[in-house]
């Protein structure tokens, strides 16, 4: 009877996985991974970092609704909607 000489599949499978996941760790360094406080491990930080994302696009969407809203304002004035009142 022959007996297996080699590792069990399972082993050369495992040891084939362990081998490509370490080059695709190799591949990915640390510097391709931004540097924000979003990805931090303290929790008031991340907290605060998207709060401020949050501010930050609410204020700019706000600022372009009021610019908005007042050339709509400004061009009925310019036409006289509002000198009856």
């Amino acid at each position: 009877m022959d007996e297996p000489t080699g590792p069990p599949p399972e082993t050369e499978r495992l040891a084939a996985l362990e081998a490509r996941l370490a080059r695709v760790e190799a591949r990915i360094s640390t510097d391709r991974v931004p540097k924000t406080m979003i990805l931090d491990d303290n929790f008031l930080k991340r907290a605060f970092a998207i709060w401020g994302h949050y501010f930050v696009a609410n204020l700019i969407i706000g600022l372009a609704l009021l610019f908005l809203v007042g050339t709509f304002l400004v061009m009925l004035l310019a036409l006289g909607v509002f000198s009856r009142w």
